[in-house]
């Protein structure tokens, strides 16, 4: 085996990537649903709704400041010294369902912060779809490279038996060594470029750096539903929810406002001795919420609803005319790949066995060969890129109408 063989059988050969300490075997819904548990921004949201859910104690306190103690002693000086002492104790309470109010805001913030651990959610699994299909496309790229590198062989084959029976001149058999150089330094940039792509996969499904992944090689993807059907399903995207969740909790903080035009109410009792006698009295102490009663969070939180509201009904139109442009992308790269799949393809495979087998025989020669080959390869990295493309396409009308989840799954 003269060098050239070897060194090609090497690019044919070589492994998809590293060595590794675990091996995971996915599927589009297998990534859909790591990337939904186990993202590092995943982690971060539900870290962030665990922080918010915890502030929920505060707000479900029964009274929310502690009760006060006051001690009072000294001398009495007219006529015999003698010692006054006053112990009292209060405690503040809050009127007019101020607790109430406080907890349904409180618990209004856990709810938005679901949500939008929900949109996080959504998000990376966009983002996962998305390396998931470049991984896959650049293997079916790289595959390509190493079957041109095993034709590039059997070439080199072909044209150094010719050259040897002195049918070609050595020319055309180092043009066929040439194009087999080609073709392996293709390979071995898909290969550098798929092993690049899979640890970015790897990051976005927040998965160990040794973890090998074993992909599908299918890009291919199922036709998606009808426009309106996905109209109607982006009305209920996470974003838009949050968006509407929030603005709820203003309305709720507006009332919690109102709650602070009621006095606060402090009640306690304190017990002296002064001059030898004993005396305990009752205490009632109530606030005059005539300046201030939070008239600061009742206008911040008004404003806020509204911006809210208005920034929900942009949202929602964008939305809707993004997933309109992207659903319009989609059906035209679906088109072409269609057409492509059903009157180019089969044209192309028998090109490729009829090309090989006129070489052999003598009836084409090297540079028509050539020519034709680069045409066929060519055509199947364009097949290979139109089909990633629409796979891209339909991931993000998949993300837009908020319908990208894995199979079986509703949301």
């Amino acid at each position: 085996m003269n060098r050239w063989m070897f060194l090609a059988l090497v690019c044919v050969g070589m492994p998809a990537s590293a060595s590794a300490q675990s091996r995971v075997v996915l599927q589009l819904d297998d990534a859909l649903r790591l990337a939904a548990k186990g993202a590092p921004e995943v982690r971060v949201a539900e870290a962030a709704t665990d922080v918010v859910r915890a502030e929920m104690v505060a707000a479900e306190l029964v009274a929310a400041h502690n009760p006060s103690l006051v001690v009072a002693a000294g001398p009495r000086f007219v006529g015999e010294v003698s010692v006054d002492l006053e112990v009292g104790v209060e405690q503040a309470l809050s009127l007019g369902g101020r607790r109430r109010a406080a907890t349904t805001v409180a618990q209004m913030n856990v709810d938005t912060a679901g949500i939008e651990a929900d949109g996080v959610r959504a998000s990376a699994m966009a983002r996962a779809a998305t390396a998931y299909f470049r991984v896959v496309h650049a293997r079916r790229r790289l595959r390509i490279a190493q079957q041109s590198v095993q034709l590039g062989v059997s070439m080199v084959d072909t044209a150094t038996k010719r050259f040897e029976a002195g049918e070609i001149d050595r020319l055309q058999a180092n043009t066929a060594r040439v194009a087999l150089g080609r073709h392996m330094v293709d390979a071995q940039v898909w290969q550098g470029r798929t092993d690049q792509l899979l640890g970015a996969l790897r990051s976005v499904l927040g998965l160990d750096a040794t973890t090998e992944l074993e992909l599908a090689t299918v890009l291919e993807q199922p036709g998606l539903g009808s426009l309106d059907t996905l109209v109607a399903a982006a009305t209920r995207r996470p974003d838009l929810a949050a968006l509407a969740a929030a603005a709820e909790r203003e309305a709720a903080r507006v009332e919690l406002a109102s709650r602070y035009r009621w006095p606060d109410l402090a009640l306690g009792a304190t017990y002296g001795h002064e001059e030898g006698a004993h005396i305990a009295m009752g205490i009632v102490r109530v606030t005059l919420p005539i300046v201030a009663h939070r008239q600061d969070l009742a206008a911040e939180a008004t404003a806020r609803s509204a911006a809210l509201e208005r920034e929900a009904e942009a949202r929602s139109s964008t939305v809707a005319i993004e997933l309109r442009a992207q659903y319009q992308v989609y059906e035209t790269l679906r088109a072409a790949e269609v057409g492509f799949r059903n009157d180019v393809l089969p044209v192309l495979e028998e090109n490729e066995t009829m090309t090989e087998k006129a070489y052999r025989e003598g009836s084409l020669d090297l540079a028509e060969l050539l020519a034709l080959r680069r045409e066929m390869i060519e055509a199947r990295e364009s097949y290979t890129d139109l089909l990633l493309n629409v796979a891209l396409a339909t991931v993000r009308v998949r993300a837009l109408s908020n319908t990208l989840q894995p199979s079986g799954e509703t949301k």
